[in-house]
């Protein structure tokens, strides 16, 4: 029964261990190879127009211009 219980903490210690691990998500003005600028435009028409715009990929540049 000892050992049923020790590997049942170790299975929770690693689960949560794991979980703890995992790197934030870097939203779309995050990443430096996000075209802001086109962005910005986009979502000023959206606004326009009345429009909702969701990035799943948003424009890139060649360059890491901030």
């Amino acid at each position: 029964m000892t050992r049923a219980k020790f590997l049942a903490a170790l299975l929770v210690a690693g689960l949560a261990a794991g979980c703890a691990s995992q790197p934030a998500t870097v939203g779309a003005y995050g990443d430096p190879w996000v075209d802001r600028d086109r962005v910005a435009a986009v979502e000023r028409e959206a606004r326009r127009t009345g429009v909702e715009v969701r990035w799943v990929n948003p424009p890139t540049r060649r360059d890491a211009r901030s």
